[in-house]
């Protein structure tokens, strides 16, 4: 996929930046969320947040829950 592509459409983040946050380290939504604001729009991520859970999957060969985020949730 194209870096430049739009993943979170409220925030206009990107693939690339999605990326970037998960090879820093991100590996929960809520980890990406946190360093890139995915999830953060009027949408609240009904419309990203399995997009990033399988960039996540994709990247990390780790599957990711999708269910609310949390705070206390490792990221």
């Amino acid at each position: 996929m194209d870096d430049n592509v739009i993943i979170c459409r409220c925030q206009e983040i990107t693939y690339g930046e999605i990326v970037k946050a998960i090879e820093e380290g991100a590996i929960t939504v809520t980890g990406v969320k946190k360093r890139v604001g995915s999830g953060m729009g009027s949408c609240q991520g009904k419309y990203c947040e399995h997009l990033v859970a399988q960039i996540i999957s994709e990247k990390t060969g780790i599957p990711v829950k999708i269910g609310r985020a949390s705070c206390r949730e490792r990221v």
